[in-house]
């Protein structure tokens, strides 16, 4: 890449006392700027491990991670220890630095957003949110559980990432509710994202937490910094003011998230806060290498119209070229006459020439390269009924419908079934269901997999291991014989219906899995219910279906999607429909907000949580920022709602540009035409050995359980290898710092990171005592070999090929005497590797062991240094497995390895492995 001058000033300017304060308009390679200054770093002698990169997002990080170790290898050849530069955000930094560095932290689980919702619903009355009143016009109230939840939860959030005014006075039984809310997660071993970063501020106020950051971080690079929160903020200064070297990158003008708390004056004021801690240089990276000239004219119209801005003007360096029709914006009479410009728009432009780069070959404009961007999600159904309709292709991302596909009705009536184990006429209708779904099915086999579901009718009182969901909803799926093949051979935006139900039917498990996660212990009866409960109130609003969320189906499709999760994204072509006032710009939503439950004049700068007008213009400028080419904006008046029948504002502001005007008959086949070309690509895959070990048991298995995202039922024994294998790291951390526990603290030490969320009593004393005995037994037999250890719980990074990368985590590096001289070992801990079957044991070591080699190249990759020994360690018998490493087992594992990676990232998966008890031996 022939860099600009603004971007190689970026680059090398990597003095640690001179910060920088990167502006990056759309468009502008600041990806492929930072990832180069990273590599100019490395190449300056700044140690992979001194170099910390935050992110907004995981997918931001591994295209980041991608071209740095592209970049490194093609610039630099090896690099030793890539594996400790941290590419990725601020939450999953702290998080690692909690778990790696303050023992206790290991056995808290996150809980996302879903788990969450059904915990705080589950113990509303516990935590006291009962006690808090929101004040609305129309008087005062308790807030009142699921409904007033999500509102709660936004309150905790803002609350602990929120920039107080001095002296704030705030409600003590605000205070006490928040406080019960920490303590009650905290007893069930769970954290929010809040508490992650709340955890780790409360650490930096630590002297020796201190010292090992300012030792660690030499350079912080902060990507998307004008999204960053208050919270956020002050982790980053404090780095920054313990010696580290600071580079923000972002843009104000794309700051979109103020709803989640994050803060334009954060970029705009950062030369003037951060002057204290040394130079700041500012650097505009203004030129715009994606769009046409006509895309940046009509961004610049927006952009004016924000006074609360830094000054800037993107220049075109773009190969895109305007030509008079790439930009239309069309009032319509009514909905109907909207839609049908929509289709017939699209249909024309399909085969139009288009070139991805200058010195490409030109192709025609297809289906995938199209992008509908929605400001709200309301009118998704409408557009993607018009679009199927007209037999367009299109995927939604974001619209949560899948309890309206037929698969999901029949998994649904399953559970309803067992409420209901004695209605002939329930029984029936959910036979009829799915022989409805599957054609294919066997009807004998649908009956019998409903009579053994009578079977597991819940009893009140029964102990709660009885009654599985899980466990009932695979039981179910195996007892009808459920295949792919049974939903027949039709197509569904050309997939086959089958692999497209059970993506969703592995969402449905996914379902279960959130909400036996939470309910694992309840009442039989009552969890049924609460489980139903669930479905028809809460699940309904919150899952999108299944094929939709994976990230390894490329199809040719229009996207339907929200201004906010096309962030970072971009499309030759883009749609912004329904441009009518109150619908964008946004009204204000109606109902009980944050501001009902707090007092927000204690809150600097509220107004930007609930909106403003400059943020509706920067999401316009995001939006239209894009496209590479086409740009299509219309609106028409809504038939259901007074609301939003007026054009927007904006449809008039951005007529005042002369690049866009209003056309309903342009015809792009008069254009030049281009062949259509398969230009679908898979993101940049990184591949942990969890990933690896299940596809190398079994192809198909993979693609059941990781793909697909089946999961298994819980179980009593869950969590006794990950306590195990805590309690090791803890004694092993120590062992290195020259603190070796007592045999006596081992106890102590068990009780740190013990965690068996879904055992009963008698059982989990049993397995406390068991993992004592397997520590003390590990601490007698290798308590001689502690001083020798060289890792532990040691991260490993390294790219096998183009877009795979390989992480892992190595459980132990240690060195010991053979009768020559000392040895290398990897080893890693199994806590139950024998399960009676001598095949079994004999294939599980050999996956094992594709594991450990996979992590001796990691540990060459990291050190420089070859490993001698792979070991596994069974802890139950306390019997170390080597195997000797030579050059050729490496070369092969590499190649082994890397070929599933590709196999994996294309969807090579339709294998079926010769265990008769695997998964692919019943559904394929």
């Amino acid at each position: 890449m022939n860099f600009t001058k603004a971007q190689t000033e970026a680059i090398e300017t990597i003095d640690i006392n001179k910060h920088l304060h990167i502006i990056a308009v759309a468009g502008s390679g600041k990806t492929q700027t930072i990832a180069q200054r990273i590599v100019n770093l490395l190449r300056n002698n700044t140690r992979p491990s001194e170099i910390v990169a935050f992110t907004y997002t995981e997918k931001a990080a591994a295209e980041l991670k991608n071209r740095v170790l592209k970049l490194s290898r093609d610039q630099l050849g090896s690099i030793q220890g890539m594996a400790e530069l941290y590419i990725g955000t601020i939450h999953s930094w702290c998080l690692h630095f909690l778990k790696d560095e303050v023992y206790g932290f290991q056995k808290y689980e996150i809980l996302d957003d879903i788990k969450l919702k059904i915990f705080v619903d589950k113990n509303f009355n516990k935590i006291g949110i009962n006690r808090l009143n929101s004040t609305t016009s129309k008087g005062i109230r308790p807030l009142k559980i699921f409904t007033d939840t999500s509102i709660f939860l936004s309150m905790i959030s803002m609350f602990r990432e929120a920039d107080f005014v001095e002296n704030a006075v705030i409600d003590k039984n605000l205070l006490e509710v928040v406080k019960d809310y920490e303590r009650v997660l905290k007893e069930n071993n769970y954290l929010d994202f809040g508490m992650i970063l709340t955890s780790f501020y409360k650490e930096l106020g630590k002297d020796d937490v201190r010292k090992k950051i300012r030792d660690k971080i030499k350079y912080l690079i902060v990507d998307e910094y004008q999204d960053v929160n208050h919270l956020q903020e002050m982790i980053i200064e404090n780095i920054c003011s313990l010696g580290a070297n600071i580079c923000v990158v972002g843009d104000d003008d794309q700051t979109i998230y103020q709803w989640r708390g994050s803060n334009v004056a954060n970029i705009l004021e950062f030369k003037e806060k951060y002057e204290k801690y040394g130079e700041v240089l500012t650097i505009c990276l203004d030129d715009n290498f994606r769009s046409s000239q006509g895309i940046l004219g009509l961004a610049s119209i927006v952009t004016d119209k924000i006074e609360n801005r830094l000054s800037k003007n993107m220049i075109h360096s773009s190969h895109q070229f305007y030509e008079e029709g790439d930009l239309q914006i069309n009032e319509f009479s009514s909905r109907k006459k909207e839609n049908q410009y929509l289709i017939q728009n699209i249909q024309s432009l399909i085969g139009s020439e288009f070139k991805d780069k200058s010195d490409s070959e030109s192709r025609g404009i297809d289906y995938g390269d199209i992008c509908i961007l929605l400001r709200k999600w309301k009118p998704a159904t409408e557009i993607a009924n018009t679009l199927n309709e007209a037999g367009i292709p299109f995927v939604v991302t974001g619209v949560n419908q899948l309890f309206e596909q037929e698969e999901v009705i029949c998994c649904v009536k399953i559970f309803e079934t067992l409420l209901n184990p004695n209605d002939t006429v329930v029984i029936q209708e959910l036979e009829n269901y799915w022989i409805k779904l599957c054609p294919y099915l066997d009807l004998d086999k649908i009956k019998y997999g409903v009579a053994e579901l009578i079977k597991s009718v819940p009893k009140s009182g029964d102990w709660y291991e009885y009654f599985n969901l899980q466990r009932i909803f695979k039981n179910f799926r195996e007892n009808i014989d459920l295949k792919e093949s049974s939903f027949g051979e039709y197509k569904v935006n050309n997939i086959p219906k089958g692999e497209v139900a059970f993506y969703n039917l592995g969402m449905f498990s996914q379902i279960i899995q959130d909400f036996e996660t939470i309910n694992f212990k309840d009442d039989p009866v009552f969890k049924l219910k609460g489980f139903l409960n669930f479905l028809k109130y809460t699940a309904k609003d919150i899952y999108p279906e299944g094929w939709l969320n994976k990230t390894n189906i490329a199809i040719n499709a229009v996207t339907i999607t929200s201004i906010h999760q096309s962030k970072g994204l971009e499309w030759p072509v883009v749609y912004i429909p329904r441009l009518n006032t109150n619908y964008f710009p946004s009204k204000k939503a109606g109902g009980v907000k944050v501001s009902h439950l707090i007092d927000t004049s204690v809150i600097k700068n509220y107004e930007r949580y609930e909106g403003t007008l400059e943020d509706e213009l920067r999401l316009l400028y995001v939006a239209i920022t894009r496209s590479k080419k086409f740009l299509f904006v219309s609106c028409s008046p809504s038939e259901s709602s007074n609301h939003d029948k007026k054009p927007s504002t904006f449809v008039q502001l951005l007529r005042q540009n002369q690049y866009i005007f209003s056309t309903t008959t342009y015809d792009f086949k008069a254009r030049e035409q281009a062949e259509l070309k398969d230009r679908l690509e898979l993101d940049a895959m990184i591949l942990n050995f969890s990933i690896l070990e299940s596809y190398f048991k079994c192809p198909y298995a993979f693609k059941y359980y990781t793909c697909y995202g089946f999961k298994e039922p819980l179980e009593a024994r869950i969590g006794f290898g990950k306590s195990l294998h805590d309690s090791l790291m803890e004694i092993h951390k120590k062992a290195i710092d020259g603190i070796k526990p007592t045999r006596e603290e081992i106890s102590t030490i068990l009780e740190k990171h013990i965690n068996f969320p879904y055992a009963i009593p008698k059982t989990k004393e049993a397995m406390r005592l068991r993992a004592l005995n397997i520590l003390h037994d590990y601490y007698d037999q290798n308590y001689n070999n502690f001083e020798k250890i060289e890792f532990a719980e040691k991260d490993i990074v390294f790219d096998l090929a183009e877009g795979l990368i390989v992480s892992g985590r190595i459980d132990l590096v240690i060195q010991k005497d053979d009768a020559y001289n000392e040895k290398i070992y990897i080893v890693d801990f199994k806590s139950k590797l024998d399960s009676g079957n001598v095949i079994d044991r004999l294939l599980k070591q050999e996956i094992i062991q594709k594991q450990l080699i996979l992590y001796a190249i990691g540990y060459k990759e990291l050190t420089g240094k070859k490993a001698d020994f792979t070991q596994i360690y069974d802890l139950e018998t306390q019997t170390p497995i080597n195997t000797l490493i030579d050059d050729q087992l490496l070369i092969n594992a590499q190649y082994e390895i890397t070929q599933a990676g590709f196999k994996i990232k294309n969807d090579d998966l339709n294998k079926v492995c010769t265990d008769p008890s695997c998964v692919c031996s019943a559904i394929q």
